[in-house]
């Protein structure tokens, strides 16, 4: 099979498709500008905005640009607090070591904090899903 021959076929074909569609929106009374300007963005406009913490097992804040932190008992539980309303944002959190080392095994959750619009909380447990201090990262990204 001569693939020259294939290429320029499938070149022809493209271009006459663009021809069409061409024709097809002139036809319309609408311009290319014009739909592309009914095109509504996925996402919003501007950068997202990203807060982080580190957490201490006890509930300490140890750095990030969280504004406070706390243990809300000592199950696990943490309660941390950001300098803007959080409540439409997206939080991740991993266990993960304050300073040097490898952080204890386990998982951390994260939820909107009941009556607190600034914050999130955090449950921490280890490998068997006992709830259990830890200390982890959190990350929180709002559109």
């Amino acid at each position: 099979m001569n693939t020259s021959l294939i290429t320029r076929a499938a070149a022809a074909l493209l271009l006459g498709s663009v021809a069409v569609l061409a024709q097809a929106a002139d036809v319309n009374g609408s311009s290319r500008a014009q739909a592309q300007s009914d095109v509504k963005p996925m996402f919003k406009p501007g950068k997202p905005r990203v807060w982080d913490a580190v957490v201490s097992d006890t509930g300490v804040l140890q750095r990030g640009g969280a504004i406070g932190a706390s243990a809300v008992n000592t199950s696990g539980a943490y309660q941390i607090d950001f300098p803007v309303d959080v409540t439409q944002c997206s939080f991740v959190a991993s266990l993960g070591s304050v300073d040097i080392g490898t952080p204890a095994s386990g998982q951390a959750v994260t939820a909107r904090r009941v009556g607190a619009a600034n914050s999130v909380f955090v449950q921490t447990t280890d490998d068997a899903g006992t709830r259990v201090p830890r200390a982890f990262h959190l990350v929180v990204v709002c559109a």
